[in-house]
């Protein structure tokens, strides 16, 4: 373990640009190593653009992208299970594709007039978001009521409930 640890010190002084002495041993106290290993750069390492986004950021793209009629473009933002419940449509578990497809598709037939969260509650350990719109659907306007919930998976923040009433 205490080798490993000092691997991982050596590479993360090496990067830092570290000047080690001629008869190449490097001494290295163990207090050291725990503070290089939690430093910003070594902790920000591995990490991807959606691993740090919070809920209320997921929030606003989705409601984004409702607005725009694209809401394919939030599918990387739903979890391996899914439950939906769609108005007149689906409703139960659904896998991450499955969900993502009747997403698309229940918007797809209904164009946004106007959308909009009116509660985001994004400080708990179950964020969630409740809003309604007006939409054209086959000729004439609906009012529609969505509820979205997110919870923590592997890291990362996913839609684990969509529903629309």
């Amino acid at each position: 373990m205490k080798k490993l640890l000092a691997i991982v010190v050596f590479t993360a002084l090496l990067s830092e640009g570290a000047n080690f002495p001629q008869n190449g041993k490097l001494s290295v106290h163990q207090s050291d190593a725990q503070s290089n290993l939690g430093s910003p750069k070594a902790s920000a390492q591995g990490k991807t653009k959606q691993d740090t986004l919070t809920p209320a950021t997921i929030f606003i793209e989705l409601k984004q992208s409702i607005d725009d009629g694209n809401v394919k473009a939030v599918s990387k933002y739903i979890g391996t299970r899914v439950y939906l419940n769609l108005k007149d449509a689906e409703s139960g578990y659904y896998s991450g594709n499955q969900a993502a497809y009747l997403i698309q598709n229940f918007f797809g037939t209904r164009r946004s007039l106007t959308f909009r969260f009116s509660t985001i509650k994004d400080t708990e350990n179950s964020p969630y978001a409740t809003g309604s719109g007006t939409f054209m659907a086959r000729g004439g306007r609906a009012k529609l009521q969505v509820y979205v919930a997110l919870s923590k998976k592997d890291g990362k923040w996913v839609i684990t409930q969509f529903s629309v009433y």
